[in-house]
């Protein structure tokens, strides 16, 4: 069978890029012919055998100009050419498609955007136009024929909702996460080089949150007001993600939470940094289905996540994870975060169920539920 998957990024390192990856690098083993069409892509899937990589060269503009000339071209290369499948990330291109792997529905987030997360000037303007355009280009790419895989129960309602999709084209396909490189093993020693990098004590309490902070759909800003109503000075918060500005650092510093609050911008250990906390927190205003909270579940933390994230779908409140009733409530956040802090043994209880629930949703899981849907056109 030979495939074509198109998407911006094949890479580790990025959440929709990261899941395109692991679906490449399955197919592969597989033996299939695989062409790939992307911005960038890792050399472990680019140097085998059975894969070609094109290039899509796109110059340094802004992200909404980039995509659009992504399109463009992809469009371009595309002409002409036929394969037994055609798989494809969300709005990538306006060509006709076999399968459709939709990780954000932009149509359902721009009715939460335009309430909570608008910025001033020319910021604001920007954003409101990216959403409208990505909301437009869905209702022209999702409306094709072709299947579409939704990373969730809540994007397959909001794809029927917001795009009127014929619920009986989608199928629902969770990520994944690595189990191998997610894992509680060696959680000691990579606890205490943490703890000794920081200049923490061994009675701390680590709370973990990774997420891009230029983005306020994430929720940090929500869980440093949490941070300011825990005054149990033992709770420190470690925050992992590109930063934008300074305006994390101002906050922090305006509300003296110096001590307790730690930006740490972009890492490339989260796996230890997974290992070496003991909650994660990811008040997120939107997500599909968070890869990051699966790693942090893979790692046996407990997580407390919000409603809105597709992965809150897997867990059972309580059980393998706590749910927030409302990611912007700051007080919420606060007494989940307390009670886990204050309690051991609640905490070894969800992170050990979080990680037989994790086991559940390693990236072979999703390969082959792709594999199948794959192979229906074979036929």
């Amino acid at each position: 069978m030979h495939i074509a998957l198109v998407t911006h990024r094949f890479m580790r390192d990025e959440g929709q890029g990261r899941i395109q990856y692991e679906l490449a690098r399955y197919l592969a083993r597989k033996g299939y012919v695989i062409n790939l069409f992307a911005i960038e892509a890792e050399s472990d899937i680019v140097d085998l055998n059975n894969v070609s990589f094109y290039r899509i060269p796109i110059p340094n503009l802004p992200h909404i100009i980039k995509d659009l000339f992504f399109m463009l071209l992809i469009n371009i290369k595309l002409s002409g050419k036929s394969y037994d499948v055609l798989h494809i990330t969300g709005t990538v291109i306006l060509h006709p498609y076999h399968i459709n792997n939709c990780q954000f529905c932009h149509s359902a987030w721009k009715k939460i955007e335009k309430s909570v997360c608008y910025e001033p000037g020319v910021k604001g303007l920007y954003h409101r136009f990216f959403t409208s355009i990505n909301s437009n280009l869905e209702k022209v790419v999702y409306g094709k024929h072709g299947i579409i895989t939704a990373a969730s129960n809540k994007i397959r309602n909001e794809l029927i909702k917001y795009l009127d999709v014929d619920k009986e084209k989608i199928h629902i396909v969770y990520n994944g996460v690595n189990t191998d490189e997610f894992t509680a093993t060696g959680r000691d020693m990579c606890r205490k080089r943490l703890l000794d990098e920081l200049g923490f004590s061994n009675e701390d309490i680590l709370v973990l949150f990774i997420g891009d902070l230029r983005v306020k759909r994430k929720g940090a800003e929500f869980l440093l007001e949490a941070f300011r109503k825990i005054k149990d000075e033992r709770i420190k918060l470690l925050l992992i993600g590109p930063q934008r500005g300074r305006h994390y650092v101002r906050y922090i510093k305006r509300y003296g939470l110096q001590k307790r609050v730690i930006p740490m911008g972009f890492r490339k250990d989260t796996a230890a940094l997974y290992r070496a906390s003991d909650i994660f927190v990811f008040p997120s205003l939107y997500e599909a289905c968070s890869i990051a909270v699966l790693e942090a579940m893979a790692s046996g933390l407990p997580c407390i996540v919000s409603k809105e994230t597709g992965t809150a779908e897997v867990m059972e409140n309580g059980v393998d994870g706590i749910i927030l009733k409302n990611p912007k409530n700051a007080v919420e956040i606060s007494q989940k975060i307390k009670i886990l802090a204050e309690n051991y043994e609640i905490r070894k209880r969800i992170g050990e169920n979080a990680r037989k629930k994790a086991l559940q949703y390693r990236w072979e899981r999703m390969g082959l539920e792709y594999e199948k849907l794959l192979l229906s056109y074979a036929k």
